[in-house]
């Protein structure tokens, strides 16, 4: 009976607790410092990645060689040479890959000084953890960093485990610029749901702050006649934002699944007076969603 109670306890201040650990912004002294000014005109290269927590293509988080799948995303990352990049399921403390802090470890590798994190799920109890969300990679500083609340597709699951929410970060490019970048990761299970999520994102977006960048797993999809295609597509066609679908090859290529895909719900938009151009879907196999990068610019005369 004392352990039970024991049990109970942990996991309820673990729970009670949880808001105190859902954001952090961490930067390497051991990196380089920032890079230049971002220049009015130049392209500021984003990526956007679903991980999959660095599980490959298993059905289940308990499979793999996680360190050797960690380093060949870390490869990967850093061929693109992006300024950002943008992380969905990413494991920061989970028993299923070994406690590795993902967003940490794909930082040191690919060469970023700059990271935030932001907790989805939080499972806390003595001798096993599942904690694990979204991450921004950056090589400019990250002047802050907040979590942004979607509406839950169960509230009792939220309660107990949490739920998928956003993570906003200004990014300060200096000269005076600054830019917003929002990971994004809307829930697969529920179109009301998603349809929430994008309010919440449209809202940010009227709040008279630096421009957004938003990327991510939107798990919804601009290019389909299905009902989920409204979520991401509101964005677009209220103004809201801009994305650049087509490839000098034609339109973009599918992301999901990554070994036989069909669908792009993984994308990178920007909001006005922001253009975005040259956006790509990366051909892996290291995840079950592919890469996206894309080319994101401030007008010159700005």
């Amino acid at each position: 009976m004392l352990a039970v109670v024991f049990v109970v306890g942990w996991y309820a201040i673990a729970r009670a607790t949880d808001g105190t650990r859902q954001v952090r912004v961490v930067q390497d002294s051991n990196r380089p410092a920032a890079p230049p000014a971002f220049a009015p005109g130049e392209p500021l290269t984003v990526a956007a990645y679903n991980i999959a927590h660095a599980r490959g293509l298993a059905d289940t988080n308990w499979a793999g060689d996680r360190d050797a799948r960690l380093r060949e995303l870390a490869a990967l990352i850093a061929s693109w040479d992006a300024d950002v990049v943008v992380l969905n399921e990413v494991d920061l403390d989970a028993t299923w890959s070994g406690r590795t802090n993902q967003a940490r470890v794909l930082a040191e590798r690919a060469g970023y000084a700059y990271r935030a994190e932001q907790c989805n799920y939080d499972l806390w109890l003595p001798g096993f953890r599942i904690r694990f969300g979204n991450a921004v990679l950056s090589r400019y500083p990250i002047g802050s960093a907040r979590a942004i609340d979607y509406p839950a597709v169960r509230g009792w699951e939220s309660a107990a485990f949490g739920r998928k929410r956003g993570l906003v970060c200004t990014l300060d490019l200096g000269a005076g610029r600054q830019v917003r970048v929002v990971a994004v990761h809307w829930d697969t299970r529920d179109a009301a749901v998603r349809a929430g999520s994008a309010a919440a994102l449209a809202e940010l977006a009227r709040d008279g702050g630096p421009p957004l960048i938003a990327a991510g797993d939107f798990n919804s999809s601009l290019l389909d006649d299905s009902a989920s295609s409204t979520d991401v597509a509101g964005l677009v066609e209220t103004g809201l934002f801009v994305w650049a679908g087509d490839t000098p090859d034609g339109p973009a290529p599918a992301s999901f699944p990554s070994d036989t895909p069909t669908r792009l719900i993984d994308y990178i938009l920007a909001q006005p007076p922001l253009t975005l151009s040259r956006f790509r879907v990366v051909a892996s196999r290291l995840s079950d969603h592919r890469p996206v990068v894309a080319e994101v610019r401030w007008p010159a005369e700005e």
